[in-house]
């Protein structure tokens, strides 16, 4: 019998058996721990009437099962051949480009805008690398050079700012990190980049007493429940995306903790896979008693919305038809959620945008967040404390968002201690 092995391997040739007019079949001998094995397929072919057209299905299942013997297929420990589904004939260094950024792709556990973002992103460079020739490259090949060349080509089509030109690299960092990960290159050549320099932006900068004062007594008087979700932020440090995913059976009042948890497949819940516990503190504890949680089931979300994908039903309050986001349903107990769109946009227009319909702070909601941060170091909290409520992995994170607040008093201070030329 070993003398029909194909010469180097333990299985023989592949063969159709025809002696019984009722059942064909193929089959193969495989030797594994020194005993044959009869292998023998049919796969539906014996349905096909026509002798003709059952040869070629036959021939077909031949070479199909040829082919994966030849992939280093063990029929006899896996007969389904599972493995080929892990590893591949084709060597992973061999994937060009844009085969092997769709497969990085493939393997990051982002969901909602943060994919699309991505996806946005790669679909321009896979184009811009296929009408450059790049894409032709096998991956092992790419080196930054390349990386630089392609996202430099992108620029040039659109024009990037630095914020767009360090958004693209990376993008492609972290798609050649998770092939790194999984040692399908060697290294990562866009690793230790250093983006532009991008000018400073205010839209995230701490609120200042007055702005504070504004935009609560705004929000109290013409959406009240946006308050809330303010208040959330800048209370907790939790983002603005974390408060929209709370579910009611995430807050314990009497025991004053709100509990992050990354839910499976939902990576917009939270920034990181731990639990976070966060402390509710006796200002936030009477908005969020004000909601009257305990009313609605534990699995309605905190801030959601009654209406479904689309549902635009208005509400008549003053002689004004509200409806959308502006509906005094929104952000309050309810089934459905409210896309972090929905409250980019709401906040953008009674806040950021101009009078009347705002209040002309360019601020984000996000800033919220800063803006705790400076009042709580303020108010006499260490930045480690601090680090512990937002759930950073260091101090150097945390002190990021005070680190505006505490430069422009130290240029006060520089100012007001330095001394005159000559006396």
């Amino acid at each position: 019998m070993k003398k029909d092995l194909i010469l180097g391997h333990p299985y023989t040739e592949p063969k159709i058996s025809t002696s019984d007019p009722a059942d064909w079949f193929v089959y193969f001998r495989y030797t594994y721990e020194g005993k044959p094995h009869l292998k023998k397929y049919r796969e539906g072919i014996n349905r096909i009437k026509h002798k003709g057209q059952r040869m070629l299905e036959a021939q077909k299942l031949c070479e199909a099962r040829l082919s994966w013997l030849e992939q280093g297929w063990n029929p006899v420990i896996d007969p389904d051949f599972l493995l080929r589904r892990i590893t591949t004939r084709k060597g992973a260094k061999e994937l060009l480009l844009n085969e092997a950024l769709d497969w990085a792709l493939g393997k990051k556990s982002i969901k909602g805008s943060s994919m699309d973002d991505y996806k946005c992103i790669l679909d321009f460079v896979k184009e811009t690398a296929t009408n450059t020739g790049i894409s032709l490259l096998p991956i092992s090949q790419v080196d930054r050079t390349i990386c630089l060349e392609l996202v430099d080509e992108c620029a040039k089509a659109r024009n990037f700012s630095n914020n767009n030109y360090n958004k693209y690299i990376s993008c492609l960092r972290s798609m050649l990190s998770e092939l790194l990960n999984y040692r399908l290159i060697g290294s990562n050549p866009l690793l230790d980049f250093k983006d532009k320099v991008v000018p400073e932006s205010n839209k995230y900068a701490a609120y200042t007493e007055v702005e504070k004062k504004v935009i609560a007594a705004h929000l109290s008087k013409i959406h009240p429940q946006l308050l809330v979700v303010m208040s959330v932020v800048y209370h907790t440090g939790i983002r603005p995306q974390e408060a929209l995913e709370l579910r009611i059976n995430d807050i314990d009042l009497k025991e004053g903790i709100i509990t992050i948890a990354q839910e499976i497949g939902n990576l917009e819940k939270s920034k990181t896979t731990s639990i976070r516990k966060v402390p509710i503190n006796p200002f936030l504890l009477e908005d969020l008693e004000r909601m009257q949680l305990d009313l609605y089931p534990a699995e309605y979300f905190v801030f959601g919305t009654p209406f479904q994908k689309g549902g635009r039903q208005g509400k008549k309050i003053n002689g004004k038809t509200l409806v959308g986001a502006m509906h005094p349903a929104y952000f309050t107990p309810n089934p459905y959620h409210v896309k972090r769109d929905t409250l980019t946009k709401l906040w953008k227009k009674l806040v950021m945008d101009a009078p009347p319909t705002g209040l002309g702070i360019k601020k984000h909601l996000y800033a919220a967040k800063h803006t705790g941060t400076d009042d709580k170091v303020d108010a006499g909290l260490e930045l480690t404390d601090v680090q512990i409520l937002y759930g950073h992995s260091s101090p150097a994170m945390t002190a990021r968002y005070n680190k505006r607040k505490r430069q422009n008093e130290a240029k006060k201070e520089i100012l007001a201690k330095s001394p005159k030329f000559s006396k």
